[in-house]
């Protein structure tokens, strides 16, 4: 995690949210597709239009959703899923959870019930 993250960490249990299920809402919600690649990679091209204003012409951005990490080799963006939010809407973990319907369903332990882990 990086220290950008380190006060809306204290706010909404980061740790806990399921990084998978964070990742592709988040794509979803851009609206980016991918096709599965090798060991488990997945490409497409790059969603930070800003980078890129004339368009990428081969898939430059790699994720892995078993380990909720991306990377673009052309304008080196990389991260997880809070990170990613940060970069192409704006949003800090918060609004980011908040706007992606990140709930406690959304947790990868059953230690905590629905709700017990945000606070909003």
């Amino acid at each position: 995690m990086s220290m950008l993250w380190a006060r809306e960490a204290a706010l909404v249990d980061y740790f806990k949210i399921n990084k998978r299920e964070a990742l592709m809402r988040l794509l979803d919600y851009r609206g980016v597709t991918y096709k599965k690649g090798k060991s488990g990679w997945q490409s497409t091209h790059c969603p930070n239009k800003a980078a890129h204003p004339h368009g990428d012409r081969n898939p430059s951005f790699s994720l892995r959703l078993d380990k909720g990490y991306t990377n673009c080799f052309s304008c080196n963006m990389h991260g997880d899923w809070a990170d990613l939010a940060l970069e192409l809407e704006g949003w800090k973990v918060k609004e980011a959870a908040a706007r992606l319907g990140l709930t406690g369903e959304d947790i990868e332990t059953d230690e905590y019930e629905r709700g017990d882990t945000f606070l909003f």
